[in-house]
């Protein structure tokens, strides 16, 4: 089984830059492992994997508050390293398409920051 890596970076408090392809291309039943970097400001701060087109109206598959959960996709948060990691298994067609990672920034005008990934299988 392959296992595709797509490094995203989220740099800084309000900046970000994503690493590494714009496109991931998988195939059916193959595993796709997403690592996003974030900087120590965000440490506490819940993260989570999201897909559709925009990050605003994007569906949560998974959160690190275990708040939402799927059984083919995890995610794990490393506070120390500034990295969490999603996986997503056993990918189907209906996996293909647009996905942020996502950090929730609290507050009153807190944008969430995201990075965009596009999954092609």
């Amino acid at each position: 089984m392959k296992v595709l890596t797509l490094l995203a970076i989220l740099s800084g408090a309000h900046s970000l830059t994503v690493v590494g392809p714009e496109e991931v291309r998988s195939w059916v039943h193959d595993t796709v492992t997403v690592h996003c970097r974030y900087g120590q400001s965000h440490r506490d701060h819940v993260k989570y994997w999201c897909k559709g087109r925009f990050p605003a109206s994007c569906s949560a598959l998974v959160k690190t508050d275990g708040s939402v959960t799927n059984k083919r996709t995890s995610i794990s948060d490393d506070q120390s390293e500034g990295e969490f990691t999603v996986t997503m298994k056993k990918l189907s067609v209906e996996d293909d398409g647009w996905y942020h990672c996502g950090i929730s920034v609290p507050g009153v005008f807190g944008f969430d920051e995201t990075a965009s990934v596009y999954i092609s299988v």
